[in-house]
């Protein structure tokens, strides 16, 4: 077994040692994995709350929120790329011959095709706590914080995730989100659409609260709909 699997089982075995002695705890965590309002829509509120922000010293932070947000769409679109392009992998969960404790609440169910390397959630919430870290170190700090408390921690006790593929996504995340704040603010492209929240208000936010709200639940209604015009076309 190489070092990084070995620091995986051990992580995943010493997380679920804790399984299934209080059925209120595993029903807490699992409650908390599969909030969207716990995850996207507290990270999203202090997106927004960057937005209307106001720093004399840092008359650009509105294109560091655009960059942010454009950044951690493409942070998505390459984690998705690596999960259809590298070898499949078997999430913790359904790792049972190998004596995995599944805890209380945890729908088995959920997400037994999908390969769990690297984490869509680390890639999207370790890319937002950058992009926030550019507009304001404390509010990135605690993002980060938020991140590895509420976010990845349940993710990895409820047997969703590996240890290596939270830290894969998470690198994916904050890499892809910190070029994007370093090249995109200083492109006529962000700087075309912050114009508008001053040209075209009523459609500039329009527009952004749909983006935003999308995000917030990780594209659970674009995916929904995506999904039954499957169905319909098959």
């Amino acid at each position: 077994m190489n070092p990084i699997s070995f620091l995986d089982h051990a992580i995943v075995t010493g997380l679920d040692a804790f399984a299934r002695k209080s059925w209120a705890f595993d029903h807490l965590v699992s409650g908390i994995a599969e909030n969207n309002l716990l995850k996207g829509g507290i990270i999203m509120a202090a997106i927004w709350w960057a937005w209307f922000h106001t720093d004399p010293r840092m008359p650009s932070q509105r294109l560091h929120v655009l960059a942010t947000i454009i950044g951690c769409l493409a942070a998505l679109a390459i984690g998705r790329l690596l999960v259809v392009a590298l070898p499949f992998r078997v999430r913790p969960i359904y790792e049972t011959a190998a004596g995995f404790v599944v805890p209380y609440g945890v729908n088995t169910s959920v997400l037994a095709k999908a390969s769990s390397f690297p984490s869509d959630h680390a890639v999207l919430f370790f890319a937002l706590a950058t992009g926030l870290y550019m507009v304001s170190r404390a509010a990135g700090v605690l993002a980060a914080v938020y991140t590895v408390v509420l976010i990845v921690l349940p993710r990895l006790y409820l047997g969703l995730h590996y240890f290596s593929d939270i830290v894969a996504g998470a690198a994916i995340g904050a890499s892809v989100c910190w070029l994007a704040n370093r090249i995109l603010p200083r492109t006529r492209l962000v700087h075309a659409i912050e114009d508008q929240a001053s040209a075209r208000p009523a459609l500039f936010y329009a527009v952004l609260f749909l983006v935003t709200s999308q995000i917030a639940e990780l594209f659970d209604s674009l995916r929904a709909i995506a999904g039954g015009l499957m169905k319909l076309l098959h």
